[in-house]
């Protein structure tokens, strides 16, 4: 589709659903949003699904980005609670290193009105204490929120490139994470798109005019990450936050070596059984730990994989789940959980398999087929509601076989596996490395949710006599 045609799909979705304007509010833009994707489903029925009309969330974004004014004000926003918590677990350093840049990175009042000269920042804030209560007072978004930091960007930028930096020159990096407001995460589909100006602005109403862009603003909304204090955590909170540092600061090592490296948490097999005590679930991500069970050295050790793994599995577990990357035809046919879902999940499992099989180098061809493995054992219901059992047990065994006649024969240096670092890992009594040892204990999981399915998922080499 060339962009002629493109722009009179535009204007043909336009036509029948006009945009609420710049300044509207979020659920009018959402309500909007709908409202296209519903006309999107129409044109494609009609024309027997042959139609070039762009999806709903492509044509979004370019009349998004079109509309936009040509500079936008993001405002960081964070929660009173977070505040708090973020403002408890910041270092001296950290304090002195946001009020050296918090009025350089100020920019605007994130509010409905103009800047007035009592608005102005006053030169009088030297400490944090000082910034803190200045925020609370005067940069109230909402009854709960403030925006602690405000830059003016081009509406083309992409967010990679100043996110990032103004969180670590307030110094608040490595305690915040952003995501979506309330409205934000109700989106069909949506989430944080790569330019400023195609995400779901909106306007200060008190102010008609376009202007330089400050009538126009967008929230990043900010929450607080292992922000509480050392001297409030518990032993196993302590123990859970030291293992996690231990393994960034091994993730940046391999980094420094030139072979970066991603992990995944495998459970002991010598780990002790959980009382159902203490846990902190507040420092674990959910897909790395048991339920109930600490993640500590006590009860995980680190399967070391090439970086390319988080990538490979990122866009596989998508593509199998929700199609991304596919037609919305296919993606809604997808999000009914039915037979017919069942069936287009099998041409999506053999896509991706003769995909990875075709990667040429062997720690690329690993991560594609782990990956794959561990994404379909995860999403499994079309193994069994399809009609097409047959061809499931084909491409299941063609699996397996990748792994027992082609990577598992490859060496721990081929594969990729093992933090790198120069040291001779253990070998046990099997004649595997600690490393190889934790990737078959981790593919005898991945196994035993194949065979739900199916007889047997026969991974594993055949032992040398």
């Amino acid at each position: 589709m060339d962009e002629m045609q493109k722009q009179q799909h535009l204007q043909t979705y336009l036509k029948r659903n006009p945009f609420p304007g710049i300044r509207s509010d979020i659920p009018a833009k959402i309500k909007w949003l709908k409202a296209i994707d519903d006309h999107h489903m129409d044109i494609m029925e009609d024309s027997c699904y042959s139609s070039l009309a762009p999806e709903a969330s492509d044509a979004v974004k370019d009349i998004l980005l079109d509309t936009a004014p040509e500079l936008i004000r993001v405002n960081f926003a964070i929660s009173s609670n977070h505040l708090d918590a973020i403002s408890n677990s910041l270092g001296e350093e950290q304090k002195n290193k946001f009020v050296l840049n918090y009025q350089k990175n100020l920019g605007g009042t994130g509010t409905r009105k103009r800047k007035t000269s009592s608005e102005a920042t006053p030169s009088s804030l030297v400490t944090f204490e000082k910034c803190l209560e200045w925020i609370k007072e005067n940069k109230k978004a909402s009854s709960d929120e403030f925006i602690i930091a405000t830059v003016k960007v081009a509406k083309d930028t992409p967010i990679s490139e100043f996110y990032k930096k103004i969180r670590e020159d307030l110094g608040i990096a490595d305690c915040t994470k952003g995501g979506l407001g309330n409205h934000e995460r109700s989106l069909w589909n949506w989430g944080l798109q790569e330019k400023v100006g195609q995400n779901m602005y909106c306007g200060d109403s008190d102010d008609e005019s376009d202007g330089d862009g400050d009538s126009v603003h967008w929230n990043i909304h900010l929450a607080s990450c292992n922000t509480e204090p050392e001297s409030n955590l518990s032993d196993t909170q302590q123990e859970v936050r030291a293992f996690r540092k231990l393994l960034k600061d091994q993730v940046a090592a391999s980094e420094a070596r030139g072979n970066l490296k991603c992990y995944t948490l495998v459970k002991r097999k010598d780990a002790p059984d959980n009382d159902g005590g203490e846990s902190d679930d507040s420092d674990v991500d959910e897909e790395d730990e048991d339920e109930g069970i600490p993640q500590t050295p006590e009860y995980f050790q680190p399967l070391w994989l090439p970086k390319g793994f988080t990538e490979h599995y990122s866009r596989i577990a998508c593509h199998l789940s929700s199609g991304e990357g596919e037609c919305r035809d296919i993606q809604q046919r997808l999000e009914k959980g039915n037979t017919d879902s069942g069936n287009i999940k099998i041409e999506l499992f053999e896509y991706e398999l003769q995909y990875a099989k075709k990667i040429q180098t062997t720690t690329e061809r690993l991560c594609a087929i782990l990956a794959l493995s561990l994404a379909a054992s995860n999403d499994d219901y079309w193994m069994h509601d399809n009609e097409n059992p047959q061809k499931v047990l084909r491409l299941i065994k063609s699996l397996a076989l990748v792994w027992r006649n082609d990577l598992l024969l490859k060496d721990d240096a081929n594969l990729g596996i093992g933090i790198g670092d120069g040291m001779e890992e253990e070998v046990d009594g099997d004649g595997l490395t600690t490393s190889r040892a934790l990737l078959y204990q981790y593919l005898g999981q991945i196994a035993t949710s194949f065979e739900n399915h199916v007889k047997k998922f026969q991974w594993k080499p055949v032992a040398k006599k």
